[in-house]
């Protein structure tokens, strides 16, 4: 992400959050420090639609893991991944709630 945000003449914000795995499936296991890594529970049909309620700049990976079975795929052989950006006639979605991390709330 840094290397393509240079690319594009960005400076990356700071700090950078830990990433948002939407599809992976990571325990927290009983020690609360340590993570498992397991297959995901996904299908190779499911997707998320995911807006953007601002200007932002996204990096996406299609999880080019083939060290450990995550991909949920005996072979561990990593997938594509399609992508479709919509920016018109999105469906207008009621804001239920925002959330802001509580790091990003005392440090305003």
């Amino acid at each position: 992400m840094l290397s393509a945000m240079k690319d594009i003449h960005k400076e990356p914000p700071q700090p950078i959050f830990a990433s948002f795995n939407i599809f992976m499936n990571i325990a927290v296991l009983e020690d609360g420090r340590n993570l498992d890594t397991r297959p995901t529970l996904c299908q190779p049909s499911d997707y998320v639609t995911l807006r953007s309620e601002m200007n932002c700049y996204v990096a996406l990976s299609a999880c080019p893991q083939d060290i450990v079975p995550i991909q949920g795929r005996s072979d561990m052989k990593p997938q594509d991944i399609k992508i479709h950006i919509l920016d018109k006639h999105f469906p207008e979605i009621p804001i239920r709630q925002t959330w802001v991390p509580e790091q990003i709330k005392t440090n305003r």
